[in-house]
């Protein structure tokens, strides 16, 4: 009997790893290692006002999908600060009209505070919180 119940667990164990690595749900750890890396990825800002904005981050490619639209950008990293956990990025759209972003992290990566900056302010303004969701780089 307890065999039987060993061979139907190894079974079912067989058939959820397949079923994760077809939907590609995969448990590879995350790298956090610096503030570039753990940029990458999908992360959400909620808003009650404006609705749910998603940020899909690829090395040198953002995609901003809110409620009105998906657009596709680049971005360059101008600043960074392992330390301090924070990476200063210049988003630049199609258009070639653009504006940077302060993005500091939480000690553990699962949240950060972006503020933007258009290319003639001074300082950062406009703080919102996102959270991290899944490792997913496009929509």
């Amino acid at each position: 009997m307890s065999r039987l119940l060993h061979r139907s667990l190894i079974a079912l164990l067989i058939c959820c790893a397949g079923t994760l690595t077809l939907t590609g749900q995969t448990t590879a750890a995350r790298d956090t290692s610096s503030p570039q890396k753990s940029l990458l990825g999908h992360w959400v800002a909620r808003s009650a006002a404006f609705g749910d904005t998603h940020y899909y981050f690829s090395t040198g490619k953002l995609t901003m999908v809110d409620t009105s639209a998906e657009k596709g950008m680049t971005y360059t990293v101008q600043q960074s600060n392992d330390k301090e956990r924070w990476v200063r990025i210049r988003v630049l759209m199609p258009s070639g009209l653009g504006h940077d972003k302060n993005l500091a992290f939480s000690a553990d990566a699962s949240t950060l505070v972006s503020t933007i900056k258009d290319f003639e302010q001074t300082e950062y303004k406009h703080p919102t919180q996102w959270t991290y969701v899944d490792a997913r780089q496009a929509p």
